[in-house]
């Protein structure tokens, strides 16, 4: 009997080449020009029920392919678009792309380290030494380190071991990974369980908090008012000395949401961790890139203070347990989140695979994926990672993230030049210390409160509007390798000029 699903070489080639098509054009000849879709696709891919037709009269391989091309496509906004400045979400460097096919083509489960047979944990393993190299993290990090499905799973690492750690640095039986949470809580006479401290967290970490049990209602904001990217160190040390009932894991950011901004003074708050016996976890979901602009890069070389915006990461070694993202800034597929622990016993301890005699590696030079990660069945999502990382080299990361930041401080100097100043405000208006986000409102409130909208309903670029100090705002940020630092041209940040002209009407 023939295997029906089954497809001839000459089919599939000519399916291949209708696929390739419609790639090279929405990716080098041809992107949108409108970042989001026309309305009418909009609503005509919104039935009101799920199109139960196609479950009973099946279209087939050509069919499927034809659908994906003239409908699928065309009604997804182009957030691989230049000037899609809503999310901090990159787009895919050409390597990083072509190496992501190749990932679906190989079909792979990495999962257990098998270094007779395959190469791949290899290939992830040395992925992990070449971050650890370019962001200046230890080398002796990359054994406690792995690359996870997104910063969200990356911080669930994190709390996960500080968990772990909290309960067992004093007393190895009171293992939650063994005894579950309650259990080895009340073993250890903690009626207030673990806490967390941080300050201005995402909500990624409050979701982290829920899934490992800590709680979203025990993440607590501690966060300097005047700098709400930064702790009060005088009530951090305060709530750390009160132990008794609770103890705490310490948690700060590089890159806050809304404003870019990095925490400072983390050798102090490392301090202040090792006195009371205390895990610092960092979400740098997006800012731990800021390390690559050391490289030098001739175009870009006089055009800021590298060193200072190198030196914002400064103490981020010294952490426990670090959280970042690679489909942020480092552009590279989804499902690239990247964790670095200098705990990797710890880290082995929580998400080794146990019962599974035929999937046991133990702890090797090379870890079985399975045993430092949440899931067992796992995409090669290190090859893109690792594509990139070979093809640009810590000199072509230094290009694109100053590029970044360049394209980031052009779009604040033409919301602060006029005729656009006498409409806007930069809510950080000093250039120096802009990252990668522009964060800005209209000065009138009409405008302010549905500003995001008119911005976005142009379809020429896209932003995300969120709270600030009580009222609206608007976030730009810029996270895509096709932005540009001329003035003008594809990609530029000339487009938000005229955008913003057109939506106060000027």
């Amino acid at each position: 009997m023939a295997n029906p699903f089954a497809v001839t070489e000459a089919d599939f080639s000519a399916l291949l080449q209708q696929i390739h098509k419609a790639v090279t054009e929405y990716y080098i000849s041809n992107p949108p020009e409108s970042i989001r879709p026309p309305e009418a696709i909009l609503q005509n891919s919104s039935p009101a029920d799920p199109p139960a037709r196609k479950l009973k009269y099946p279209i087939g391989l050509q069919g499927v392919v034809n659908d994906l091309i003239e409908n699928v496509l065309p009604g997804v906004f182009a957030q691989s678009h230049p000037n899609f400045y809503g999310f901090v979400t990159g787009g895919v460097l050409p390597p990083a792309l072509l190496a992501d096919f190749m990932v679906s083509l190989m079909d792979l489960n990495v999962m257990v380290h098998l270094p007779n047979d395959s190469i791949h944990t290899t290939i992830e393993h040395h992925t992990i030494q070449m971050l650890c190299d370019m962001f200046h993290l230890p080398r002796w990090m990359a054994p406690g380190s792995a690359i996870t499905t997104g910063a969200t799973a990356s911080n669930i690492l994190g709390l996960a071991c500080a968990r772990e750690w909290t309960l067992t640095r004093t007393e190895p039986n009171l293992s939650v990974a063994r005894r579950g949470f309650a259990q080895a809580c009340q073993r250890a006479g903690l009626t207030s369980g673990i806490g967390i401290l941080c300050a201005s967290p995402h909500s990624s970490l409050k979701k982290a908090a829920s899934i490992v049990g800590l709680g979203s209602d025990n993440v607590i904001d501690i966060a300097d008012p005047q700098t709400p990217w930064d702790f009060n160190l005088e009530n951090l040390e305060g709530l750390l000395a009160k132990q008794k009932d609770t103890r705490w894991i310490v948690v700060g950011q590089l890159g806050e949401v809304n404003t870019g901004q990095f925490m400072s003074r983390l050798p102090a708050i490392r301090r202040l961790c090792d006195k009371y016996n205390s895990w610092l976890h960092i979400d740098a979901a997006f800012g731990l890139p800021a390390r690559c602009v050391k490289a030098y890069d001739k175009p870009t070389e006089d055009l800021a203070n590298w060193d200072r915006i190198f030196n914002w990461c400064n103490g981020v070694e010294l952490a426990d347990s670090i959280a970042s993202d690679g489909h942020k800034l480092m552009n590279v597929p989804y499902d690239a989140g990247l964790f670095f622990s200098k705990h990797r016993n710890i880290l082995y301890e929580v998400f080794k695979n146990p019962g599974a005699a035929y999937l046991a590696t133990g702890l090797t030079e090379v870890e079985a994926p399975c045993d430092i990660n949440i899931e067992n069945s796992r995409r090669f999502r290190a090859l893109p990672l690792y594509a990139a990382l070979t093809a640009l080299g810590a000199p072509g990361y230094s290009a694109l993230i100053r590029r970044l930041v360049l394209h980031a401080r052009k779009i604040a100097a033409i919301i602060e030049s006029e005729p656009l100043l006498s409409v806007y405000e930069v809510a950080m208006p000093r250039l120096e210390d802009i990252f990668n986000v522009v964060l800005f409102r209209a000065r009138d409130p009409a405008l302010n409160e549905v500003l995001a909208g008119k911005i976005n309903a142009t379809g020429k670029m896209w932003v995300s509007g969120t709270q600030w100090r009580g009222s609206k705002a608007v976030r730009i940020a810029v996270a895509n390798w096709r932005v540009s630092i001329e003035e003008d041209g594809p990609g530029s940040p000339a487009v938000v000029r005229e955008v913003l002209k057109e939506v106060a009407g000027i």
